[in-house]
């Protein structure tokens, strides 16, 4: 937006949502492990925004924001593993934009590096 102009509701939304999803990333690379105790209040509100019914924006940045988690908090996402990132991740994969598919892509060599094996029990 232009000087004086009042911003766009969508680069505002997008801007607001980067935001989270950084914080949320950042609170995972500071608090390592022990921030797995959060997940189960952070996990619900950010795959809600990977729901199909969400702009492509949404569910790539859902996506990138359980990719960060998973890279910052390494194999203390296994709890979330079955009901959060194996869904989220196979469905990015199957979504119609690129952007997703690449963010769900990562993912999932990001757990597969942390988690090896537990990921198939």
């Amino acid at each position: 937006a232009l000087y004086g102009e009042l911003p766009d509701d969508d680069d505002d939304h997008d801007g607001i949502m980067q935001a989270v999803c950084d914080l949320v990333g950042g609170f995972g690379r500071v608090l390592g492990s022990q921030f797995a105790q959060y997940l189960g209040q952070f996990l619900p509100a950010i795959c809600e925004y990977g729901k199909s019914s969400r702009p492509a924006s949404d569910r790539s940045m859902a996506v990138g924001c359980l990719s960060e988690i998973a890279q910052e908090l390494e194999s203390s996402v296994l709890d979330y593993w079955p009901t959060v990132f194996l869904p989220a991740i196979l469905s990015g994969l199957a979504d119609e934009d690129d952007n997703v598919k690449r963010n769900a892509a990562f993912c999932a060599g990001v757990c597969c590096e942390h988690l090896k094996e537990a990921i198939t029990s």
